[in-house]
């Protein structure tokens, strides 16, 4: 449940396989963390759940502005 843990980890992952950050997605700044790491992908489940709008979250977490 924390993306210090896909940080770590992503770096170690081989050229070629898809890199997915599976836990403690909440944030902008937390995908543009395991993005920078090498993540290719993100799983979000408890963000989404706990949005109260829950397509500006969507835009918020796929990096969209508007």
């Amino acid at each position: 449940t924390d993306v210090a843990t896909s940080v770590a980890l992503l770096p170690m992952i081989p050229a070629g396989c898809v890199a997915v950050s599976e836990s403690g997605i909440f944030t902008r700044e937390d995908v543009e963390r395991v993005v920078t790491a090498g993540a290719h992908a993100v799983l979000v489940g408890e963000a989404l759940v706990r949005a109260g709008d829950v397509a500006a979250k969507v835009r918020e977490l796929t990096l969209r502005d508007a």
